[in-house]
């Protein structure tokens, strides 16, 4: 058995084009970009106002703002940090030829990050066993 792990949206269905249910992080990445809820539809609020694009990271490198100093929608528009997971291109190893990259996206940025150094590495958690061509 092949236990295949959900992003925390795809719980979120909706309809695409062909009334086919989609993920809502599908339903916004009509290009099949790499794509993560951080930065995209989610962000994490700590205790003190700090903003970081999601809880997994803890760097004060990503803290994207304060909403005790600045309005919400300032920090999610403008904010470079949060931006940067919005213009992610390519993840790094076998993603770039995956068949099924639309349902994980090329999964958690933050393991990604923590085990390679780079926000576009390869998440080696990957459940897909299909060998690289």
């Amino acid at each position: 058995m092949i236990i295949k792990p959900q992003k925390l949206l795809s719980v979120l269905l909706k309809n695409d084009k062909e009334n086919n249910k989609i993920s809502l992080l599908q339903y916004i990445n009509h290009e099949n970009k790499v794509i993560c809820e951080a930065g995209n539809v989610i962000a994490h609020i700590k205790s003190n106002g700090d903003v970081t694009p999601c809880v997994y990271f803890r760097e004060k490198s990503f803290i994207c703002g304060n909403i005790l100093c600045q309005d919400f929608s300032d920090i999610w528009i403008n904010s470079n940090t949060m931006n940067q997971f919005r213009k992610l291109e390519s993840i790094q190893g076998k993603c770039n030829k995956c068949k099924i990259f639309n349902m994980c996206m090329g999964g958690c940025r933050a393991y990604a990050y923590y085990t390679t150094g780079f926000l576009n590495g390869f998440d080696n958690r990957c459940w897909n066993i299909e060998e690289e061509n």
